[in-house]
């Protein structure tokens, strides 16, 4: 039977974590350039990570497993991202409608992103917590808490820890529900590789989002009118968000059963089906997803008007 993380490994390294995290809050490297402050951070919690294994006598490929892909299993791991970012985007704005103070918290990424060439924000923004992130989360602290033996248990902790050391009340929800798919997929492949390439995907979408916006003409005089006029964000806003979660089901599903496709070629045993009952089930949930986005919206049209989104 292979060795296997204990809990207090995991607490071990999140203690160790929050270490970093305190002397990131108190500016411990202020006489480093802020741009590579976020990577040191990074690279820290790898160090840690691969340390918190090497003290506990583990094999590092049994707590970081590296295996290959299934091209089956990337389009699934794709679908089920593309479900999740959508209703993380809802969530984001929910958060954003009920405490409208939290429309300024990402404002410094941006700033970040805006002061770097692209390349330069890929590698540390995308690449750099795609590989440090899932090291720390789905490699280490996941593999610690094993012993759970309930696997819904194991993902949703994963999930929560995840979430709440990005330290953002409007990114909680978000990273939240991403941390679930990314646990979920590390857990079910016992491939680290598969959350690896979708939190690389995640936070490039959001890198190439920022710099197409602001490449658009006028965009960068009008941010601060964009900060201020986000405080009030009108209600029909949400609806049109709940409008664009209402395929989420779907495609949750769908990528679901395409990723335990491609990983049944390797595991062996019976070919995964679609059923016809879930399909018709999921979709008229995103129906009434749909209707009462619309709704929403429609309620809040006048609202969107006069916030100058229409």
């Amino acid at each position: 039977m292979k060795k296997q993380l204990k809990w207090y490994h995991g607490l071990l390294a999140l203690a160790l974590f929050a270490g970093v995290m305190w002397l990131e809050y108190h500016n411990f490297f202020t006489h480093i350039n802020p741009i590579y402050t976020s990577t040191i951070g990074e690279v820290l919690f790898l160090l840690i990570a691969v340390a918190v294994v090497l003290i506990a006598h583990v094999k590092p490929r049994t707590v970081f497993p590296f295996k290959r892909l299934r091209l089956l299993s990337i389009v699934g791991s794709y679908l089920m991202w593309r479900g999740t970012l959508v209703i993380g985007m809802f969530l984001a704005e929910l958060m954003i409608y009920l405490f409208p103070k939290l429309a300024v918290e990402n404002d410094g990424v941006t700033q970040m992103m805006r002061s770097m060439p692209m390349w330069m924000a890929l590698l540390i923004i995308a690449l750099t917590p795609a590989l440090c992130e899932e090291m720390f989360f789905r490699g280490t602290v996941m593999h610690s808490s094993y012993k759970l033996r309930i696997p819904a248990l194991i993902i949703l902790v994963n999930a929560v820890i995840f979430g709440a050391a990005h330290l953002s009340l409007v990114k909680i929800p978000t990273v939240t529900i991403l941390g679930i798919l990314l646990a979920y997929m590390t857990y079910k492949s016992d491939n680290m590789t598969y959350s690896m390439i979708i939190h690389f995907v995640n936070n490039a979408s959001s890198v190439f989002a920022t710099f197409f916006v602001f490449s658009l003409p006028g965009v960068p005089e009008q941010t601060q009118q964009a900060a201020s006029a986000a405080a009030e964000i009108p209600s029909g806003m949400l609806g049109v968000m709940l409008c664009a979660c209402s395929l989420s089901p779907l495609f949750i599903y769908i990528g679901n059963n395409l990723f335990r496709r491609g990983l049944r070629k390797d595991k062996g045993g019976p070919q995964v089906r679609f059923k016809k009952e879930w399909l018709l089930l999921l979709g008229s949930v995103g129906f009434l997803i749909f209707a009462i986005g619309m709704l929403i919206f429609a309620r809040g049209l006048e609202g969107l008007i006069d916030f100058g989104t229409l």
